[in-house]
């Protein structure tokens, strides 16, 4: 065995390894030297920086696992064996705690037992059977080497892993010469386990090979690099006086990790620009770390893609997150709750599924047409959406929907059917071709596709477990896919193209020209040490295995390594806003040289330094702040004079909205063509637009909701899952329908008219059942809410309903009434020539209006009754009188149906011969009162001018946000001026600036009653 060690210092490591590489070679030039490399990344870098030398010939780079792998795998191979898997070993040793638990039977069924004993028996592999039998000799480390070896025993005869590669390459060697391998270079090796090193004692048996360690000068930072000198029997170098002292460029500090990564995309430019090393520096020569995946690897790979900077290496984006592993984990798991919408329509939402003609499914329609339909549950599918079939606009949507849940079905099966693992494989392989089809995947960006042959390689691993598990569950299938997944590491990007990024720990034998280290704070840099919950420190080192501090020790080395070798900066966040702590600097930067540490004391202020923005968001941001740091805030004022664009609308924006007179951008819409409502009396046109009284009243509430929701048609979405209780508006609907019906039975026939007596115990008979009728039709299709609370809203209901019918029966009984008609929809476009229905405006001029009445009666006294079912409270509607019918103009409803009740009994040309009457008629929250008014000429004369004032705000573009006043309220009353749900304060306070612009004063001045009409 012999090595010859070539130390160096880190900044020389590129020209030793040359160095030893001619040594190799000698004087043939063309003879073949193997240097083994930390990583394949560092080996292409190394390969391409020799390249750019004298060049280099017959060298192969080549990971030490590989070139076990190369030596060893034909004869494991030719014995039939397989290479192991993680879901395999972890199957395994969950079956081997099934039969013999020992002392982890109180656990042995956690899942964290069954990864903390997987990830153990993989070290104990590797550590070798003097490991073994030394951790043997602690009663914890016995229980783990038993569960090791009985997972052995089950494997060895069809599969192999690490430990039987190098074991097989070591043997190898022993039995035979290799060609090839008689010039070797160790290139930057770290400690070896057992196996790994009697592997590299074997490899030098035959000849001598060279090792190339680098040395930072720090005993401390070194550890792991003099740990393998002791492993290869090697005299540790006496200390250089030629080191050169760590010397980071530049140290940061700023705000938080965000700010980090912003500062790190500057450099990057600054690097790329010359401005940073005085030449500039190619992408592929500059390289991004930080100390942990989370938060930084996002980061950076959001960053870098938003300002167009190519880069390489494994970002932030996991393999479960792309799309082809997105959809088959969703998939799979889209039933555990029973086939719930929610679920189901976020799965359709997040893959563009297709059908078995190719095209894509009409995802959009369906989830209305479920939403409108009520499905919440599994159970809630074929009978609401059947409901639908005939619908004339939601049957074919309702209709492709119930075929695609058939087929879904059939697809799942049932949730608690097992398959054998082959057939699961080749289920998801199916699932793929038919919801994402072979031509989508084919056109995959680059990362995606190499998902997607990831996904490929982890299905065709999992087909192997036939063999040693029973058939399993879909779920049991997905956790185990999941996790296999979750172990998958890939690579976005190819080496040399971009800037490399990765942890701290992937540094090592990277060759790069300039480095950003993340996270030079204590807690990230060095991390906290990692628990063995299996072992303590003692039984790991009796066994040769890494300690818990092996991690932080490579880190410190790379740490001060890469500032020695690269120009280097080092950022390090004063703060967590994840976690609201604040954080030191690393203790490491005491080891380096540095002047300072730079401050940044904000984002904005780090913006306003820079020279160059790396992209247009920045550009336009940085001259924003060095314009208002110089000249104090930018206003309205200033939007001619900026070059930006964007920055000039929203200039415009502001200013706007901060004047006292309203804008284009806060309901102005003055200048703007609208639908005209009205025309000229006796001219109005048969197609004419036509408006019901509830649009009128909405307008006058809040013109703004008027805007978005009847010119804009955006409405409120309600969503059936998240529904508690019946809400307001259906439990209305509800009583509405069961008036409705009883009244329709009395003017078919079926019943008959209400006597002097009142309603009898026949009508009541019939109330009840269509009541039933009613609340069984609302929970079929899913607006009852929960069923606990259900029960006592429908109690509640039917006691409304009944006290209701003794009210209205007093009424029959004292004024003779007969039923004429009940929800008379106006006009009635049944009818040969539809009668249009309008109500005078006060400047000749008509408004043609379209709605339904609930319910018109004649009195024994000849007058026609109109009345509006309530089922909210009556306060508002209490301030009704002939003097004020319309509630200072907002509220048009009795007006509107006094008026179709006219047309409806032929008098609407002579309104006066005919005495009519309106009323709310309340329900019990209203104490069942009646409220309305006697319609007479003086009452139409004021209807007529209050409607022509709404109206004329309409037509005149005039729709400002009207939002109620501050305060707390247990539910939201406009959803368009508080779509957040987050309170009207600053809303109001707007408004309240704008509402004495002397062009809306006609509407909106100044009133006694800011109070709102609402009828819930």
């Amino acid at each position: 065995m012999a090595f010859e060690l070539m130390a160096c210092a880190p900044s020389d490591v590129i020209v030793t390894l040359g160095r030893a590489i001619d040594q190799a070679k000698g004087s043939d030039r063309l003879a073949p030297v193997t240097v083994v490399v930390p990583t394949n990344v560092s080996g292409v870098m190394a390969r391409r920086s020799l390249g750019r030398g004298p060049g280099i010939l017959g060298v192969d780079m080549i990971t030490l696992n590989r070139l076990a792998e190369l030596l060893a795998g034909p004869g494991l191979a030719h014995a039939d064996r397989q290479p192991v898997s993680t879901p395999l070993l972890e199957l395994t040793v969950r079956r081997v705690l099934d039969e013999a638990p020992g002392s982890y039977a109180a656990v042995a069924h956690h899942p964290a037992t069954v990864v903390a004993l997987r990830e153990l028996h993989q070290e104990l592999r590797l550590a070798g059977d003097e490991g073994a039998e030394r951790l043997a000799q602690s009663g914890r480390g016995r229980e783990a080497v038993r569960v090791s070896r009985a997972v052995t025993r089950i494997l060895q005869r069809r599969w192999y892993d690490e430990a039987d590669l190098l074991a097989g390459a070591t043997e190898r060697l022993r039995s035979e010469p290799v060609a090839g391998l008689e010039r070797l270079v160790l290139h930057l090796p770290a400690p070896f386990d057992a196996l790994s090193q009697a592997f590299v004692e074997q490899l030098a048996a035959a000849s001598p090979v060279a090792v190339v360690v680098a040395f930072t000068g720090d005993d401390s930072a070194d550890h792991e690099q003099h740990r393998v000198l002791d492993q290869l029997q090697i005299p540790r170098p006496a200390p250089s006086a030629g080191v050169r002292p760590a010397t980071p460029a530049r140290i940061v500090s700023t705000t938080d990790a965000d700010d980090e990564v912003r500062i790190a995309v500057r450099t990057i430019v600054e690097a790329a620009r010359g401005e940073l090393t005085g030449t500039p520096v190619p992408f592929e020569r500059i390289a991004v770390f930080w100390p942990g995946q989370r938060p930084y690897a996002r980061l950076v790979e959001h960053h870098l893609a938003a300002d167009g900077i190519a880069w390489n290496g494994r970002g932030g984006t996991e393999l479960t997150e792309r799309i082809a592993a997105r959809l088959l984990l969703d998939l799979l798991d889209v039933d555990r709750r029973g086939l719930q919408r929610r679920p189901l329509f976020e799965l359709l939402a997040d893959v563009p599924a297709r059908g078995p003609d190719g095209r894509n499914r009409p995802t959009a329609e369906w989830e209305r047409v479920s939403r409108r339909a009520g499905v919440s549950r599994d159970e809630d599918w074929i009978p609401r959406l059947s409901a639908l079939t005939g619908h004339e606009r939601w049957g074919p949507p309702a209709t492709s929907l119930l075929e695609f849940i058939a087929e879904l079905r059939t697809t799942l099966g049932h949730p608690q059917a097992t398959r054998p693992w082959s057939e699961w494989v080749e289920w998801c392989t199916t699932q793929l071709d038919t919801w994402l089809g072979t031509g989508a995947i084919a056109h995959l960006s680059d990362a995606e596709y190499r998902a997607w042959e990831a996904l490929m390689s982890a299905l065709e691993r999992l087909k192997s477990l036939d063999s040693v598990s029973d058939p399993v569950t879909r779920s049991e299938f997905r956790t185990v896919l999941e996790n296999e997944l979750d172990d998958v590491g890939v690579r976005d990007g190819r080496i040399g193209t971009g800037v490399a990024i990765g942890t701290l720990a992937s540094a090592g034998g990277m060759v790069i020209d300039v480095a950003i280290v993340l996270g030079a704070a204590e807690g990230l840099l060095p991390p906290g040490p990692r628990a063995d919950p299996l072992l303590s420190s003692v039984d790991r080192e009796r066994a040769g295995l890494a300690s818990h501090d092996e991690r932080a020790r490579r880190l410190h080395h790379e740490f001060i390594a890469t500032i020695s070798s690269a120009h280097t900066v080092v950022t390090l966040p004063r703060g967590d806003l994840r976690a609201t702590t604040t954080n030191q600097p690393t203790r490491w930067l005491a080891h380096v040289e540095h002047d300072r540490i730079d401050e940044i004391d904000s984002s904005f202020v780090g913006i306003q330094q820079i020279d160059f923005a790396p992209g247009e968001r920045e550009r336009r941001l940085r001259d924003r702040l060095r314009r208002t740091a110089g000249s104090g805030p930018l206003t309205h004022l200033d939007a001619q004079v900026v070059d930006d664009a964007a920055t000039r609308r929203g200039l415009t924006l502001v200013g706007a909205r901060a004047d006292l007179d309203l804008s284009e951008f806060d309901g102005d819409l003055s200048a703007v063509d609208v639908p005209i409502l009205s025309g000229a009396t006796g001219a109005v046109p048969a197609d004419a637009r036509l408006v019901s009284p509830t649009q009128i009243q909405t307008w006058a509430s809040c013109p703004h909701a008027y805007f978005v929701r009847y010119l804009l048609g955006v409405n409120a979405i309600d969503e059936p899952d998240s529904q508690i209780s019946i809400n307001a508006l259906d439990r209305g609907l509800v009583q509405h329908d069961v008036l409705d019906a009883l009244h329709r039975d009395v003017l078919s026939g079926v019943l008959p008219q209400p006597t002097d007596t009142g309603w009898t115990d026949e009508h009541r008979h019939a109330l009840e059942r269509h009541f039933d009728e009613m609340c069984t039709e609302a929970e079929r299709t899913g607006r009852t809410g929960r069923p606990a609370t259900w029960a006592s809203e429908r109690a509640r209901m039917h006691r409304d309903l009944l006290g209701w019918f003794r009210h209205d029966s007093d009424i029959i009984r004292a004024n003779g009434v007969t039923i004429l008609a009940s929800e008379h929809r106006f006009p009635d476009r049944d009818a040969d020539v539809p009668m249009q229905i309008v109500l005078d405006l006060s400047d000749r001029r008509q408004l043609p209006i379209h709605g339904s009445i609930d319910r018109l009666d004649r009195w024994a006294d000849g007058r026609l009754i109109v009345t509006d079912h309530k089922t909210g409270k009556a306060d508002t509607f209490k301030k009704l009188t002939e003097t004020d019918p319309t509630l200072a103009g907002s509220a048009f409803q009795l007006p509107a149906y006094a008026a179709a009740a006219l047309a409806f009994v032929g008098a609407a040309d002579d309104p006066a011969s005919t005495r009519i009457r309106a009323e709310y008629s309340m329900f019990d929250r209203g104490r069942y009162a009646r409220l309305g008014i006697d319609f007479d000429d003086e009452v139409w004369s004021i209807v007529r001018s209050e409607l022509s004032d709404v109206v004329d705000g309409i037509e005149s573009g005039w729709f400002p946000q009207v939002p109620e006043a501050p305060g707390f309220r247990v539910y939201t009353p406009c959803v368009y001026c508080e779509p957040d749900e987050l309170g009207t304060t600053d809303a109001f306070e707007r408004w309240t600036a704008k509402r004495n612009d002397s062009r809306i004063a006609r509407w909106f001045g100044d009133t006694d009653d800011d109070s709102e009409n609402t009828d819930d």
